[in-house]
């Protein structure tokens, strides 16, 4: 008996069109692979980037990745760019917010969620999760927070699309009504590095940094005296850094990425191994870093161990670098290059 093909003449081709990355992301996740998952769902939305389903699921795996704020941004963009009748969206984002400390939030988009959908599929979820809230109702200091902290990450998404003169706008209401939140100051000093505002900059983290003692404005100043050419300066500015030990996680990721920036390697290196024995890496670019810092202090197996997880969480960069090393040798000026271009003031 002949088969199909030999009967039709021809090959029938198997598709891998976005609805099969899709459902391939869905499988990952369900068996708890959750940087395969990442991978599948984001080959299914750059095929398809206007299917809101895609991004939403994509955000979900971020909840459980416990990456809350880029999860965020995806729901957002889904429901303002995308499809506004995904209620589900609502869901998840009180959900998010609850993790974030954002209690008040939680609560408002828990409530457009039961609004929308009041027999929905998660509408019982939903009104638990109210439940729990209205128990514990924060005081007006910690709704004020949590409407500081909105603003600071509506000025970073601002930022991110190159919308300087918004941003500038909610970072200066943010640095009139509470003079103390040193984030916002440090991030307006970045907003000014990016007009070529970088005098104004420089001042404005100097002041910080001598005041407060504040490190991310101290990792801030080096590296702008160093894009400045201001090289004395910044190796001044890095000698201070490398005499502190960070016990915060986020400033101790800063810490390390700053000295891998500024080309200290074994420090930026010691101070990456410290992060692991500690935390969980989260932070965009933490192996591409910690495998450059690797691999400029002579620790070859290390560096390639950073670099292929960096690879499966879909870093192109260290891809690239992984790739040149083995068919051509790596310079460390690509290593340098690669740094500099993913790392954030």
């Amino acid at each position: 008996m002949k088969s199909s093909t030999e009967k039709t003449g021809r090959v029938l081709p198997f598709l891998q069109n976005e609805e099969h990355y899709f459902k391939r992301g869905i499988h990952a996740f369900q068996k708890r692979e959750l940087d395969r998952a990442v991978k599948y769902l984001k080959k299914a939305i750059d095929m398809d980037p206007t299917q809101g389903v895609f991004q939403c699921q994509l955000a979900v795996v971020y909840s459980d990745t416990g990456e809350y704020e880029e999860s965020n941004r995806l729901l957002w963009h889904v429901l303002e760019d995308l499809d506004s009748s995904l209620s589900e969206c609502y869901f998840f984002l009180a959900n998010n917010y609850v993790y974030l400390g954002l209690f008040d939030k939680a609560k408002e988009m828990a409530e457009s969620y039961l609004t929308m959908q009041p027999e929905g599929d998660f509408s019982k979820d939903a009104r638990d999760l109210l439940d729990l809230l209205l128990e514990d109702e924060e005081e007006e200091n910690n709704q004020q927070e949590e409407e500081l902290i909105m603003k600071y990450e509506k000025s970073e998404r601002l930022m991110k699309t190159k919308q300087f003169a918004e941003a500038d706008q909610i970072l200066e209401e943010i640095i009139a009504d509470y003079p103390d939140y040193l984030p916002a100051k440090c991030q307006l000093a970045r907003l000014l590095h990016e007009q070529d505002r970088s005098e104004e900059a420089l001042a404005l983290v100097k002041d910080i940094a001598r005041e407060h003692m504040y490190l991310p404005a101290l990792c801030q100043l080096a590296v702008l005296y160093a894009e400045m050419g201001r090289d004395t300066e910044a190796q001044e500015t890095a000698e201070m850094l490398k005499n502190i030990i960070p016990l915060d996680k986020s400033h101790l990721f800063y810490a390390a990425s700053t000295l891998c920036r500024l080309g200290f390697y074994e420090e930026s290196r010691l101070l990456f191994e410290r992060y692991v024995k500690r935390h969980a890496p989260t932070q965009e670019g933490f192996h591409l870093f910690f495998g450059a810092s690797a691999y400029q202090s002579g620790r070859t197996i290390q560096a390639e161990q950073q670099w292929k997880q960096s690879m499966n969480k879909d870093n192109h960069t260290a891809g690239e670098l992984l790739k040149h090393w083995k068919e051509d040798g790596l310079s460390t000026e690509a290593v340098q290059s690669a740094v500099k271009e993913h790392y954030k003031l």
